[in-house]
């Protein structure tokens, strides 16, 4: 079944939802001069006038449609579609208000209007109540959908656009999306109409208690009349309001050039001042950032107010991080630099404070920081805070460490080269003068046996007496391109047995390890020395673990050492022993320093330093009680060896 057009009505639909949409997107551009009380008026009355010229304009259009059958509408579904097309209309101009320009809301606002118009057409079509039920062509459906859409989208952005021609009543900007959103919804409904199919032998089950097209025409009437009241009062109240808008722009205008004289002298005179604050704060500012000192502030209740460059490398934390915090949430360990800090409890700001403190940056990195604290005050000398300049002076405790330790050595090998010295040419008169005894003694009297033991004890003297001379530097050694793999390889055996059946020994040995340059016995000594002091650490059963690798260090690795920029291979030996506290690792390397009592010379170990020094080396070692012992040997890359081994020049 098929239906006919009358072109008259066709027009005036399309004239209404012109005039309809240039109304409500009058009184919905105009809520930005307004009140917030105001603008919720105004933007209900846009809507109710547009929900109804949508109406009004899709009746119209069924209107004009003529089918030859009896036609009604079904009450309940046209109340229905009035109240959607106003509903939708007031959400959709409420939201875009609230988000004025911001594209997300421009979004939604469409989505709301485009919905709306097509919800109150269908609702509409449904009011025929047609058996066989009305069918649409699936794909003009989606057309006549993003008709909707897209007129929306482009009359709501247009109309806004011109919000600010405040005393423009009909702008071309407002006029075109007038047009384009009467266009759209009209576009929109005729789609759908073509979408709509009509059975033949249909019949409307409207009738015949639905309204009937000469009472929908007379309520058409009454909502044009309704709309263009709207138009009229619109105009008329634009017009009060641009006249008041005048005559208040001709006074503010008066009081604008008396006003601009005076704030021309005083912006002169506030920019000079601006500009000389501005030029010692930037000056300041440069002077802290470019200190090598970490400057931090905090206010009375801990809270940070300034972190200089040096503090953000300090402790690797970036000053928008930091600013704002408290100094307690940026505490990871009772050793943290904010602990260290003392209580804010300032009776006197002429008053600083420094003390040292060691410290923990992160969990790889301790230092020992030189802090000095002062009260923070205002301009009225009233306390507000404090400021910390801290330095970090690890570097330089390593150092003096390493030249204490290096001076009682040094100290310490004279003194015990001297005596060791001395006594070993007493030891030879008193061993020379034994062996004479020795050729005329007879080998059964008693007092060949006191003889005897006279001689042990010298050649345990003797032996002694190396050590010490040893110890002292005063003996020579005899360096060579070492294999640190293959000496270990060599000692494992030696080394197993020494260490008894309850240690478990274990190599993890790199490929390819480079040559060192050193005296092997030295090295077997020292590496001896380590692997008994583990093995007496360990009081049950455990395991002692040798490892070595090559290491090249930048100038970041070798901070804090007593090492150079190059190449190394490291010798690690670890043991799952009872390990020591800070102070017995201070004192590890001291000359007589044990903790074996009468058992133990307190040698072992400062040989061990003493012979890692002279090849240019270093020795780190890292211990907590119940967490065993690593001990790390840095013994520097023998290149000239490593040429010999390789071919290479």
């Amino acid at each position: 079944m098929t239906g006919s057009y009358n072109s008259w009505l066709v027009l005036l639909s399309l004239v209404l939802a012109i005039g309809a949409s240039f109304v409500a997107l009058s009184l919905a551009s105009r809520v930005h001069f307004v009140t917030r009380k105001q603008a919720k008026y105004w933007l209900v009355g846009g809507g109710i006038s547009m929900g109804l010229g949508i109406w009004s304009m899709h009746f119209v259009g069924m209107i004009a449609f003529h089918l030859p059958i009896p036609v009604a509408y079904d009450i309940g579904l046209t109340v229905a579609s009035i109240l959607m097309a106003i509903f939708a209309s007031i959400l959709a101009l409420f939201t875009i208000r609230r988000g004025k320009q911001d594209m997300k809301f421009l979004l939604v606002s469409t989505f709301l209007m485009g919905s709306g118009v097509a919800a109150m057409h269908y609702t509409g079509m449904a009011a025929m109540d047609m058996f066989p039920p009305i069918r649409y062509t699936p794909s003009l459906v989606i057309a006549s959908l993003v008709i909707a859409y897209v007129a929306s989208f482009l009359a709501l952005k247009l109309s806004f656009a011109a919000s600010e021609e405040r005393h423009v009543i009909v702008s071309t900007s407002r006029l075109l999306a007038s047009v384009v959103m009467g266009v759209g919804i009209a576009s929109m409904h005729y789609t759908a109409m073509y979408a709509a199919i009509f059975e033949d032998g249909a019949v409307c089950r409207a009738l015949p208690n639905g309204i009937e097209t000469g009472t929908m025409s007379i309520l058409i009437v009454l909502v044009v009349v309704v709309i263009l009241n709207l138009t009229l009062g619109l105009l008329v109240f634009d017009m009060k309001l641009a006249e008041k808008d005048r005559a208040l722009l001709e006074m503010l205008k008066q009081h604008n050039e008396d006003l601009l004289i005076k704030t021309e002298v005083l912006a002169r005179e506030m920019t000079e001042e601006l500009r000389e604050s501005a030029r010692k704060d930037h000056l300041l500012a440069t002077i802290v950032d470019q200190s090598a000192d970490a400057i931090i502030s905090r206010d009375l209740d801990g809270n940070i107010l300034s972190w200089n460059i040096a503090a953000q490398k300090m402790f690797g934390l970036s000053r928008e991080d930091a600013i704002g915090k408290n100094l307690k949430e940026l505490c990871k360990s009772d050793s943290c630099l904010f602990k260290a800090l003392p209580d804010l409890d300032w009776d006197d700001a002429s008053i600083s404070r420094t003390f040292e403190k060691k410290i923990d940056i992160n969990s790889e990195h301790i230092a020992y920081m030189l802090i000095r604290m002062s009260p923070l005050i205002d301009k009225d000398k009233n306390i507000i805070g404090e400021i910390g300049i801290l330095r970090d002076i690890t570097e330089q405790k390593h150092q003096d460490e390493i030249l204490r330790r290096t001076q009682k050595m040094d100290a310490l090998g004279k003194l015990t080269g001297g005596i060791a010295h001395d006594f070993n040419n007493m030891l030879g008169v008193v061993l020379g003068y034994s062996e004479l005894l020795e050729g005329v003694l007879p080998e059964q009297q008693k007092p060949r046996k006191y003889l005897d033991e006279i001689i042990h004890a010298g050649e345990r003297a003797k032996k002694l007496t190396s050590k010490l001379l040893a110890f002292s530097r005063k003996l020579p050694s005899a360096p060579e391109t070492t294999d640190i793999n293959a000496l270990l390889l060599s000692e494992q055996h030696m080394l197993e047995k020494t260490l008894t059946a309850r240690i478990n020994l274990e190599y993890e040995l790199a490929e390819d390890l480079w040559p060192v340059n050193l005296d092997k016995g030295d090295l077997e000594d020292a590496l001896l020395n380590i692997c008994i002091n583990s093995m007496h650490a360990i009081p049950d059963t455990g395991k002692i673990t040798i490892s070595t690798q090559n290491l090249c260090l930048n100038e970041t690795d070798i901070h804090n050492t007593n090492l150079a920029v190059g190449d190394y291979a490291l010798l690690s030996i670890t043991d799952t022993g009872e390990g020591m506290d800070e102070e017995t690792r201070s004192k590890l390397f001291d000359p007589f320093f044990s903790t074996k009592g009468d058992k133990g010379t307190g040698l072992g170990m400062s040989q061990v330093y003493a012979f890692v020094q002279q090849t240019g080396g270093d020795i780190h070692v890292y211990s907590e009680p119940g967490h065993g012992t690593r001990i790390a040997i840095y013994l520097p890359r023998d290149l000239k060896g490593f040429a010999v081994v390789t071919g290479k020049a």
